[in-house]
């Protein structure tokens, strides 16, 4: 038995977080969870990987509309788009999405250096998960395959142990954070309850360039944690690190609950 010491949601994929005292589960996720996306003019999506900058955006709600920051390049206050929809491609998923007004892609599109689209996805576009580690009707945002990642404190702890410079939780870009638990213990976790609300684990998370880059200005720091989750914690081909999650159960989860393996 541990406890839930972060909580946090991504409006805008691969733009910063945004910590919560308390987060809506719903199918798809955490309420408000990347349900926004930059995309290239093509339609194709746009993340850290390719564009380190996006890092240095910060991102809040205020209402039902989207307020973007960058530190040089000022401030845009988004309302949630109606139309025009068009289809956009997340990896190898093609779904329906609404574009962000004019005036607002073509500050981020100056902002960027390229041009660009802030992309919404609406309730009515449904999004399935990788159907090897899913059930029927199991579905997603704009996340890169599953609703939430799960991180444990010991795991981190231990990595950073045997690395010469400690390497951040944000680096990770998780959702849940818990502590409590032995270091990779939930790697053999099939399920966790978090309060009252019950999630499946549907499989590990494969780790990638991004978790390398400097989480507030997405500079390159050097080869870690990469280089040590490959040579320690690989499973297949894939750097393993956290829990991907998908909902079982509708509800709310605060910081602080009781989280138990299930």
């Amino acid at each position: 038995m541990g406890s839930l010491v972060g909580l946090r949601i991504y409006p805008v994929k691969s733009m910063r977080g945004m910590e919560q005292p308390e987060a809506v589960v719903e199918s798809r996720g955490l309420k408000g969870d990347r349900r926004w996306m930059v995309c290239d003019h093509d339609g194709k999506f746009l993340t850290q990987r390719n564009v380190h900058e996006l890092a240095q955006y910060s991102v809040r709600y205020v209402g039902s509309s989207l307020q973007i920051n960058h530190p040089q390049n000022g401030l845009a206050l988004v309302g949630q788009p109606v139309k025009p929809v068009k289809p956009i491609q997340v990896w190898n998923d093609t779904v329906d999405a609404v574009v962000a007004s004019s005036v607002v892609n073509q500050w981020l599109s100056k902002a960027l250096a390229r041009p660009v689209e802030l992309c919404y996805m609406p309730d009515s576009t449904i999004r399935t998960t990788h159907q090897d580690f899913s059930d029927p009707g199991d579905h997603v945002s704009f996340a890169d395959g599953f609703p939430l990642l799960l991180t444990n404190v010991a795991s981190l702890d231990e990595m950073n142990s045997h690395l010469d410079a400690h390497v951040s939780v944000d680096r990770f870009r998780p959702n849940v954070i818990v502590e409590g638990f032995e270091a990779w213990a939930e790697e053999s976790w099939s399920g966790v309850q978090i309060g009252e609300v019950k999630f499946k684990c549907a499989k590990l998370c494969g780790r990638c360039i991004v978790t390398t880059l400097n989480p507030l200005t997405g500079e390159s720091l050097g080869t870690e944690p990469l280089n040590y989750l490959s040579k320690h914690r690989l499973k297949g081909q894939a750097a393993i690190f956290g829990v991907n999650l998908i909902p079982m159960t509708p509800g709310v989860i605060r910081m602080g609950e009781i989280v138990v393996p299930i």
